[in-house]
């Protein structure tokens, strides 16, 4: 038996749910729907695939384990344990157990949902297949990405991995009625050449690396010390993207056609610094696009210009229609 579930652009309310399919079923009720969907007869067969990643099981525990929430629990322990030694009063430790058990728990999560994740092209969309105990089909349709961004913890980076986020229409970051966080990972561990190749997929056309960046200005640091120095942005004329992190190493950007609104913020402290934060809002989910402690000129004209492209964009944008031609007839059937 299968589950199968219908995302809409409304998020978490706008789901449908059908329960209890036989799997064939399910199986051949999605496709149908996909094809509808793409304005192809529903008796149109399931387009073919053609496979791209395949994260090993080694690479998806190495990679939990290697995690925040891995580590903090890790020091969890070793501080209790150590306090239980030194005290010489074992029940010391108890008091560790529900942290340890939170984090721990959530790398046990983050195994058995990413275990066997492959990542397919198609043209009906990004296919996703993932799960341990419980296997998820996900197709992602083009034009459905909003924003995707690349991160790169610290303790990764001696292995090359990075992961690929992404905010997608309908998906609402967070499921309440299942109380846990939406599968809106496009790639849970993989190489940079791994997560290029998928964010080419999802934004063709696209070279994030060939954005012209900027740093801010030299007194930001007075606002933000630490990590004023990692933060830099830019745009051309396809999308608009951010870095940041010392840590953890970010890169999120954004196609201009997708934002949902463009703002400019600055605080007492920043004003004083003749500072400003641009946000580039999109669509609920993980990735955010924030030009941070920019020069305040810089940061208005920055708001103009976001305006201007981004009305273009949408002006001179394509229909999100797949597997067809300009004609309407099926494509890579």
């Amino acid at each position: 038996l299968a589950e199968l579930k219908l995302d809409m652009a409304g998020g978490s309310g706008g789901r449908v749910r059908l329960g209890y399919l036989p799997l064939e079923e399910a199986q051949a009720l999605r496709a149908s729907l996909l094809a509808m969907a793409a304005g192809l007869d529903h008796r149109t067969p399931e387009a073919p695939q053609q496979a791209l990643v395949h994260c090993s099981g080694g690479a998806i525990v190495g990679s939990a384990l290697l995690s925040t929430q891995a580590i903090i629990g890790f020091i969890w322990v070793v501080g209790f344990l150590t306090g239980a030694v030194t005290s010489d009063q074992p029940g010391v430790f108890v008091g560790a157990l529900p942290g340890v058990v939170s984090a721990f728990n959530t790398v046990w999560q983050t195994i058995q949902q990413h275990f066997g994740f492959t990542v397919a092209d198609s043209p009906d969309g990004l296919r996703l297949r993932h799960g341990l105990f419980e296997t998820r089909a996900q197709t992602v349709p083009p034009g459905r990405v909003q924003a995707v961004r690349i991160v790169q913890p610290l303790l990764w980076r001696m292995f090359g991995w990075v992961r690929v986020d992404a905010n997608i229409a309908g998906y609402a970051g967070v499921r309440a009625e299942e109380g846990r966080q939406h599968n809106s990972v496009l790639l849970p561990v993989g190489s940079r050449a791994q997560a290029l190749l998928i964010i080419g997929r999802v934004l063709p056309g696209v070279d994030i690396d060939a954005i012209p960046m900027t740093r801010v200005p030299s007194r930001a640091k007075w606002r933000s010390p630490l990590l004023w120095w990692t933060y830099s942005a830019g745009a051309d004329e396809a999308i608009v993207g951010v870095r940041s992190g010392l840590l953890t190493k970010v890169q999120a950007v954004m196609r201009h056609e997708k934002i949902q609104s463009v703002r400019l913020s600055a605080g007492l402290w920043q004003r004083t610094l003749r500072l400003a934060t641009v946000h580039v809002d999109s669509t609920k989910g993980p990735v955010h696009v924030v030009l941070r402690h920019r020069d305040l000129v810089e940061g208005r004209r920055i708001v103009d210009s976001e305006v201007v492209r981004a009305e273009r964009g949408r002006a001179l944008r394509l229909p999100d229609r797949w597997m067809t031609t300009d004609s309407g007839t099926a494509a890579g059937r």
